[in-house]
């Protein structure tokens, strides 16, 4: 049984697809790439200025009770491409995207609400040391994996305070437990959005 929600955002879906062919020919001021976190904000600031903006999105809108429940149905909603490759791997609208690059791998969403749609919503600081990683180049010599600003101390702060306030997250301290892979305890500080 769908959700009533999951119904309400299905029967917008037929309006969404209405005002896109009432679209055609007509200039709108921006187009937005994705409906993930960033997508959605810059939609968001640009609408609130008064600018016409339309948002694409890639992904299939996933409703509530349709994700994948284990690893088995995870593992079939998996699409990848590799570096050097404009060849799409397993499933071509899989929710769960890998990306691979050279010392870098990303999963992202590949759905209607973007990567907020695999994370469950939560907001993690990263640990302090994460913008104090270097990588030795092939000559020895020492490389910041990040730009010089976001490796102050701090740098950040006031834009997780933000983020975390715009969204309304409480938080959700106590709820998860584990540990990293060198068996040092896990302690998160998460934040969940209403």
């Amino acid at each position: 049984m769908t959700e009533p929600h999951a119904q309400a955002l299905a029967q917008n879906e037929a309006c969404l697809e209405k005002d896109l062919a009432g679209l055609a020919g007509r200039p709108v001021d921006a187009v937005v790439i994705g409906s993930g976190y960033g997508g959605s904000v810059a939609a968001l600031r640009l609408a609130a200025a008064r600018s016409e903006v339309v948002v694409l999105e890639r992904g299939e809108e996933w409703h509530s009770g349709e994700f994948p429940d284990g690893l088995g149905k995870a593992f079939g909603q998996v699409r990848m491409r590799m570096p050097g490759s404009p060849d799409i791997q397993g499933n071509p609208q899989g929710l769960f995207e890998m990306r691979a690059g050279d010392g870098l791998a990303a999963l992202v969403g590949n759905a209607l609400g973007g990567t907020s749609q695999i994370n469950a919503n939560l907001l993690r600081k990263p640990d302090a040391d994460t913008f104090q990683r270097y990588y030795k180049t092939d000559n020895g010599n020492q490389v910041s994996l990040w730009p010089a600003l976001l490796r102050e101390p701090g740098a950040l702060d006031d834009y997780y305070d933000r983020a975390r306030d715009m969204l309304g997250a409480q938080p959700l301290r106590g709820v998860f437990q584990g540990s990293r892979p060198n068996g040092e305890k896990l302690e998160l500080n998460e934040w969940g959005s209403r």
